[in-house]
């Protein structure tokens, strides 16, 4: 009987000491703000809010942030608000965009932003806290694969991802665990899309190769210090592992951020989920993350690495860098006949019969890319119209003259597409071109943050949706090489996802016309779709102009006529724009872009001159679909 009394009062004491720390928790419910998109009713990630005292929070991937400040209750507050890309759309006394509402805990305060920037932001990727607030306020994540901390992992740098076996392979760069790290790379898979497990613009299962620790594996051990990244992953047919394919992977292997070890090539083996070494090179360049795209060119198929590298699609051609072709203007000579030196080597450009810098695909030899690009341009061996990728920014009106991104071919537009980093920290630019070298004539702003890097992004096109009208990209978010002084709390260092509609007005981009030589003494203007369906694209001679596509009615956009005096089937921008969507793309700054056409009648208004004559078009590049 004692024992039962004992065991009834024990019983008793339980649940009123469970009960009262319920009453207390209950007490403190959080209080909540949820940020979302004005347009879409959608929580916005990475929203920072910060109080007068400096307490500093930020919303997770459902746009909510879970409040508990006790002696703060039933007071107002001003938060002060930083949307990197969406606004209140007022500012207040002190100059910035605030919020200002009562602290009521168990209560939920919805703020409604609207977006300043052409991209959606959706989600964090990778590491820890992109549902914490979300739990914390009782809320159930939307994305149904949400696990805790993937292969605990809470920093990840720089994706490079592609498809094979049925499953979506991402490799990243620096991994930051909770109590270590691997600067060797590592690796997580998923399932694509289309068997239907998940909805990339909600999140995506993730699943890391771990070691014995459950962390995320090295993928490529060099035996030396300091940090190995890889530059690109591409399938290939390999014999000496008894395989028919694997994956390749060239690295590139840092004693520091600016000191370069080595390059080499990997093989990845299945059995022990790890890359192989099978060539090391010695090496000066410093890494440079690309996201090679299959094309077919010369009647092969081959891999794009870079819009001005390519290389035939074996594994024993992607490791003879010699091998490769370079889409490029430089040509090796003698010392004393160099116009310039790179790399210990003398080289000239090559010139048309008009002194005309021509570009063209050669075997060896060497690529412009962006670092040559950037010596050339300041040494006035280049001008800027004849550099391979400097579109200019429609915003700003200055060229974008640093190529850090992907390419990739779009079916809605018909055209090729890059994203690429811009002038700034934090801000991506859109592009397109007929070829994936070119003309990369304009761009536009699409993601802007006020003091934080995006850097690193590449195109999803497994992810696309509505005939590829809806794209997906994501790029690394941290702080490093930015004004920022302050890490963002749990999110720094980390992958975010994005969509963006091609649709939008604002990316209804200028398109070139070029004058193609159809006869002996005729010249005609076509765009590259219908040269191309004439077989007329090795005729190109230069473009005539840019203009827009008469797809879309708008009294901003004037008639053009052909030399023949036809009505042309494009039409160019007038520079007194009357519209809202002419005045979202016509800058002042831009004004000096504009001038009468040199070739062709104007019906009204003026064209766009050309910015662009690096042009090859002998063959064309076509993408595999």
């Amino acid at each position: 009987m004692k024992s039962f009394i004992k065991l009834f009062i024990s019983f008793v004491v339980i649940v009123f000491l469970a009960m009262a720390v319920r009453s207390v928790a209950a007490t403190w419910e959080p209080f909540v703000m949820h940020i979302v998109d004005a347009e879409t009713d959608r929580g916005i990630p990475l929203v920072n809010l910060e109080l007068e005292n400096g307490l500093k929070l930020v919303s997770d991937n459902e746009g909510y942030i879970a409040i508990i400040a006790p002696d703060l209750e039933g007071n107002d507050a001003r938060f002060k608000l930083t949307g990197h890309g969406y606004t209140t759309g007022q500012k207040d006394f002190w100059g910035a965009e605030s919020v200002i509402c009562p602290i009521i805990h168990g209560q939920t305060r919805t703020v409604a932003l609207k977006r300043n920037q052409l991209a959606h932001r959706l989600y964090r990727v990778t590491g820890a806290g992109r549902y914490n607030h979300s739990l914390i306020a009782g809320k159930k994540p939307s994305f149904k694969h949400y696990d805790k901390i993937p292969g605990n992992v809470i920093g990840q740098d720089s994706l490079i991802c592609l498809p094979w076996q049925n499953r979506l392979w991402h490799f990243y760069g620096d991994t930051l665990g909770l109590n270590g790290f691997n600067f060797s790379a590592s690796c997580a898979t998923a399932p694509m899309p289309e068997q239907g497990e998940y909805d990339p613009e909600t999140g995506i299962p993730l699943s890391y190769i771990v070691d014995k620790n459950g962390f995320a594996k090295a993928m490529i051990e060099t035996g030396k210090k300091g940090f190995t990244w890889i530059e690109y992953v591409v399938p290939v047919e390999f014999d000496g592992f008894s395989m028919q394919e694997t994956l390749m992977a060239k690295y590139v292997q840092h004693a520091t951020l600016d000191k370069v070890e080595e390059a080499g090539f990997a093989i990845f083996l299945p059995a022990r989920k790890q890359f192989a070494i099978v060539r090391r090179i010695k090496n000066s360049k410093p890494h440079r993350c690309t996201h090679p795209v299959k094309v077919k060119f010369a009647q092969h198929e081959r891999w794009l690495l870079f819009p001005w590298e390519m290389a035939e699609a074996s594994f024993h051609s992607l490791i003879d860098e010699a091998k490769h072709f370079y889409f490029s203007p430089l040509v090796a000579t003698a010392d004393s006949d160099g116009e310039f030196m790179l790399e210990g080597r003398a080289f000239r450009l090559d010139r048309n019969a008009h002194g005309k810098v021509r570009y063209s695909w050669r075997r060896g030899g060497i690529g412009i890319d962006a670092k040559i690009q950037a010596g050339l341009l300041k040494q006035n061996v280049l001008l800027p119209e004849q550099a391979l990728f400097a579109p200019v920014d429609l915003d700003s009106g200055k060229r974008v003259t640093n190529f850090n991104g992907a390419i990739t071919f779009n079916r809605y537009k018909k055209r090729w597409i890059a994203i690429n980093q811009g002038n700034h920290p934090g801000q991506l630019v859109y592009a397109e071109a007929d070829t994936p070298t070119g003309p990369w004539a304009f761009a536009r702003q699409i993601t802007k943050f006020e003091d934080y890097n995006l850097y690193n992004p590449l195109w999803h096109p497994w992810f696309s949706k509505n005939n590829d009208k809806t794209v997906f990209f994501e790029g690394t978010y941290t702080n490093y090489f930015s004004a920022s002084a302050c890490r963002t709390p749990e999110a720094d260092y980390n992958q975010v996802m994005f969509k963006l509609n091609l649709d939008l007005p604002e990316l209804i981009m200028p398109i070139p016309i070029y004058r193609v030589r159809v006869a002996p003494n005729k010249t005609e203007l076509l765009d590259f779709a219908n040269a191309e369906k004439l077989g007329l694209i090795d005729k190109i001679e230069a473009i005539a102009f840019f203009a827009f596509s008469n797809n879309e009615k708008n009294p901003d956009l004037k008639n053009i006529l052909a030399l023949d005096g036809s009505k042309y089937a494009f039409k160019a921008l007038s520079n007194k724009p009357v519209t809202e969507w002419g005045k979202s793309w016509f800058s002042d700054k831009l004004r000096h872009l504009l001038t009468d056409a040199p070739t062709g009648k104007v019906v009204a208004g003026k064209v766009l001159r050309p910015v662009h004559t690096a042009l090859s078009f002998s063959e064309s590049i076509m993408p595999i679909r």
